[in-house]
């Protein structure tokens, strides 16, 4: 299985980014069944999605090293889509392998509301302190690619 190249950069799914990103597809598709054209281009659940394929398609690999994506403290070595198109208080995390030209899309955090106890940033710093989400390229591209999470599933929709 081969990832999406875009802008040079290959492009990979992490388990927990792609049965989020299925789940919101399957909501989409179910209302465009139900919703006319015009509704449904401006349900937010669609506007979301949209915003979340652009992001991935577009916005990160155009400089997925830009400053406005980097993160601090103890997530310094992942990286965030905040606003350039997602809704207020989505986070689209994900961590970039610049010597291999490969990123990798995590997870999409919601909602972002500092105190919160199910805000997004916490949850994230947890992750990576349970080791959930490996920091080493060779581990999460070799994850990736066993578990099938890859663009190619995703092109097919």
């Amino acid at each position: 299985m081969k990832p999406i190249v875009r802008y040079g950069w290959q492009i990979y799914f992490h388990p927990l980014f792609f049965q989020q990103w299925q789940d919101l597809l399957n909501q989409v598709k179910k209302l465009k069944q139900k919703l006319p054209s015009s509704a449904f281009v401006t349900h937010p659940t669609a506007k979301l999605l949209k915003a979340i394929d652009q992001g991935i398609k577009e916005t990160i690999p155009q400089q997925p090293l830009a400053s406005y994506f980097v993160l601090t403290g103890a997530l310094q070595k992942f990286s965030r889509l905040k606003k350039l198109g997602l809704p207020p208080r989505y986070r689209l995390f994900f961590r970039v392998f610049p010597e291999q030209k490969t990123i990798i899309i995590l997870w999409l955090g919601f909602p972002r509301k500092a105190g919160d106890k199910k805000d997004c940033y916490p949850h994230s710093v947890l992750i990576n302190k349970s080791q959930l989400i490996k920091i080493d390229y060779a581990i999460c591209r070799k994850f990736c690619q066993t578990k099938r999470y890859l663009w190619e599933s995703w092109q097919k929709q």
